[in-house]
């Protein structure tokens, strides 16, 4: 791992900390149950999405996911039978409770070079651009981002509808790209696909 990601995990497990500590509390007592079926039904909703617009989630070789939450994309995937690898990445806390919870996953510190389908709800969004470098993958079939369009980082606010432009820029000659309104006002979608 480089410097710049061991710097963000070790920021982000100190602050992530007590709230993994909650999941795994929940998991371990089976009072997760009642909110874990609120969010996989979201997650439910998400995998149409992506199956409606880039195909079926088993074509894909790989998933990449960064930031799973209670990892109800996760569980949805593998209810629909995908068999690929699917890579996680999340701060050591977090992969504890959601191992804990029986999330199967490849755990990385950074992104792998190439994956099939690249999966980030709300997460990427969340995490400061010095840090993102090391998170997105160099290769990617496609993928399925949701973002919020303004982020408050600490004391710093972050305009992710500026760094998502570029990074749709950047991406030009071998994706396109859709953007469309979320369900949460601010909140975006950002397809890719090459």
């Amino acid at each position: 791992m480089t410097g710049l990601g061991r710097k963000w995990f070790e920021e982000n497990e100190m602050l992530g900390e007590h709230a993994a500590r909650l999941l795994y509390h929940d998991i371990l007592t089976g009072s997760l149950k009642a909110w874990q079926f609120c969010h996989d039904d979201v997650a439910k909703g998400r995998l149409e999405e992506i199956e409606k617009k880039l195909g079926s989630i088993l074509e894909f070789d790989s998933v990449y996911e960064i930031g799973p939450g209670n990892g109800a994309f996760y569980r949805a995937v593998q209810a629909r039978g995908y068999e690929g690898a699917y890579y996680i990445c999340d701060i050591p806390w977090m992969e504890k409770a959601l191992t804990a919870g029986g999330v199967k996953a490849i755990w990385v510190s950074q992104a792998p070079k190439n994956v099939g389908l690249f999966v980030a709800h709300y997460s990427l969004s969340e995490i400061p651009q010095e840090y993102r470098e090391i998170l997105i993958p160099e290769e990617f079939k496609a993928a399925h981002i949701l973002f919020q369009a303004k982020f408050a980082d600490r004391c710093e606010p972050i305009d992710n509808n500026v760094l998502f432009e570029m990074w749709c820029e950047s991406l030009k000659g071998t994706h396109e790209s859709e953007r469309t309104p979320g369900r949460r006002g601010d909140d975006l979608y950002l397809w890719r696909r090459k």
